[in-house]
Order: C-alpha cells, then sequence, then structure tokens
C-alpha cells in the first residue's frame, strides 16, 4: 500500500491515506462482508506494522480506539476504496474517510438540520451532503462519549466547497461547542479530520 503523509503543522495533526487499490488481495472464498472486513484489517495492520510496530489497539466502551502502551490520540477511517488514519499528541482527533453514494440522498433527512437542508439544495447536491456526513462522522469520533443525534447536536455551517479547506461547525451535547473540521476531496471522496480541544 502506498501512503499520503502530510503534516497539518499548524495544529501538529499526523494524517496517513492509504488505498485498498495497492493492496495484495486474495479474498476468493470470503464474503463480500468479511472481504471488505478483512481487506480493513490488513490495511490497519499494515499501517501499525511500518508506523508502530508491537503496539496494540483495544477500544473503550464507546469504541473509541487507543493504544494499550502509548500515549498518543489518534483515530482511523475506511471507505470502500482507502484506509485513513489521524493523530495527534495533545487533543482527540476524529479522522473519517468516504465515497460518494447515492444512498446519502436518501438519508439525508436524518443528519442534516433545516439549515443544511436548505443549503443542499434540499440534500440533492450529493458532494455537499457527502462533505457534512463526512464532518459530522468525524466530530462524532473526535468526540468519543456515546450517542449523538447528527442532526439535532451538530450544524455545519454553509460552505463554499473547494478540493481542500476547512468547515465551521457547532457540536451541542450537552454544551455548545466550536469545531473546525479540515477536508481535502479525491476523485469521488473526501477525508476529514478534527481535534476536540
Amino acid at each position: 500500500m502506498s501512503w499520503l503523509e502530510e503534516w497539518q503543522v499548524e495544529s501538529g495533526v499526523r494524517l496517513f491515506l492509504g488505498s485498498f487499490d495497492r493492496l495484495p488481495q486474495n479474498y476468493e472464498l470470503a464474503t463480500s462482508l468479511s472481504k471488505a472486513r478483512r481487506r480493513e484489517n490488513d490495511a490497519l495492520n499494515q499501517f501499525l506494522k511500518l508506523h508502530y510496530p508491537n503496539s496494540e489497539i483495544i477500544k473503550d466502551e464507546q469504541g473509541k480506539p487507543f493504544f494499550k502502551n502509548r500515549e498518543i490520540h489518534f483515530n482511523y477511517s475506511h471507505s470502500q476504496s482507502h484506509f485513513f488514519w489521524g493523530e495527534h499528541l495533545e487533543f482527540p482527533i476524529g479522522v473519517d474517510v468516504e465515497s460518494e453514494r447515492p444512498q446519502l440522498q436518501k438519508v439525508a433527512h436524518k443528519f442534516c438540520n433545516s439549515m443544511e437542508w436548505d443549503y443542499t439544495n434540499k440534500g440533492t447536491n450529493s458532494p455537499l451532503l457527502l462533505a457534512i456526513w463526512s464532518a459530522k462522522e468525524s466530530m462524532f469520533k473526535a468526540y468519543g462519549k456515546g450517542e449523538v443525534d447528527f442532526k439535532e447536536h451538530m450544524q455545519i455551517e454553509p460552505f463554499e466547497f473547494a478540493e481542500s479547506g476547512h468547515l465551521n461547525a457547532t457540536f451541542r451535547s450537552p454544551e455548545e461547542h466550536r469545531l473546525t473540521i479540515f477536508y481535502r476531496r479525491f476523485n469521488t471522496s473526501i477525508c476529514t479530520w478534527t481535534l476536540w480541544h
């Protein structure tokens, strides 16, 4: 797997993005679900072997991953085509990678509030929906403390969509918390990341 490594110097975030196309695949006997899971596990194991050998990942009761033997905040995500990893030494981090898919338009009413619904042309603008969904996933993962209603507790301010940039967001659970979510588009996919300060 080839890795794109990027430091976001101003915030101390370290990011890695890998394509599943570069993974050797030998899953002919596996079902499609187990094939995807095995591919994701292989990507994670390859990453750990290269960057964090002899490190074990465990998850807390909310499913947030952490190292058993290292003091570092990290998070990871995968789509149908990519594996994405983000880390920070001081603050909890949330990352997400998503590929455009028609299902998002069908469920947009479940994660878009009225303002988001309006600026996505009533849920028909697929690239904006993808950015909002991914941004909210990153917020949820950075928060890491349990159930959150994506529609009621999270709001992404209107934004000009570019190849890369940032979004301003508000998280309301239980008190109001402002976040900046960074993103990068590639082909029909997007990756997002944010820190919980």
